[in-house]
């Protein structure tokens, strides 16, 4: 795959402002015992680091899937179905996208991070027009006996 398949895609998903890519994206390079070179690339984006909204990241992310060809409408099933609250009004649930580039194919991963517990209810949640608010992180308790 040359060089302008991986950029076309960040363009994609980055949007009209590619300098705003939120926190750094990481590359990974995968070095094999039979390959001169490294023969596979994957690049993570924070995308809940350049997105105001799970919404926002939804169609970004939607847009890089059909920018390679796959149909986003699983994955907007998927993210409908697991959303704790309307996606316009939560940020965080869709972490990091992942794009990986292995010879002429690539693919696309999305990162979720559920909510484990509800979060607690205040007085200014109820305030309409509120800006969308980070999922909340916590670590997974295990109840196995």
């Amino acid at each position: 795959m040359s060089p302008a398949g991986p950029r076309s895609a960040f363009r994609t998903l980055l949007g009209p402002a590619p300098e705003g890519a939120g926190h750094a994206p990481l590359t990974c390079l995968a070095f094999r015992p039979d390959a001169p070179r490294a023969d596979e690339s994957t690049t993570y984006f924070r995308v809940s680091s350049l997105t105001a909204s799970d919404e926002e990241a939804a169609a970004r992310i939607g847009a890089l899937m059909a920018h390679e060809g796959f149909d986003p409408r699983r994955h907007h099933a998927l993210l409908r179905a697991v959303a704790p609250r309307p996606l316009d009004r939560s940020r965080g649930l869709q972490e990091l996208v992942s794009y990986r580039s292995l010879g002429q194919v690539a693919d696309v991963s999305v990162y979720f991070r559920f909510p484990l517990y509800s979060p607690p209810r205040s007085p200014r949640s109820a305030q309409a027009g509120r800006s969308p608010q980070p999922l909340p992180s916590a670590p997974q308790k295990d109840e196995s006996p």
